[in-house]
């Protein structure tokens, strides 16, 4: 994806995107050992589902018109204790 570079960061612990052109990837962040939050706002997520596998996760915020409304209910079970947050809209515009 067109952030896959962020996720090179030993240390990240976030990820906050508001209005971005490019894909955030989800696959490209499974082996970021210590990400917590991931906010997207009108940033086109691709591959969604991946982010199940990060259980250091504590919160997941997607506001897209292009996000998948059923991925809230994947990351619900795969995640309980994180909170989910998913819809398809947007508070920014491009």
């Amino acid at each position: 994806g067109d952030y896959a570079v962020l996720a090179k960061c030993p240390k990240l612990e976030s990820v906050a995107l508001m209005g971005c052109r490019g894909k955030f990837d989800a696959k490209d962040f499974v082996n970021c050992k210590n990400l917590k939050t991931v906010d997207l706002n009108g940033t086109v997520i691709t591959n969604g589902e991946q982010l199940a596998k990060i259980k250091t996760l504590t919160r997941v915020s997607i506001y897209s018109y292009s996000v998948d409304t059923t991925l809230a209910d994947k990351l619900k079970k795969a995640l309980p204790k994180c909170e989910i947050d998913i819809k398809q809209e947007q508070f920014f515009q491009n």
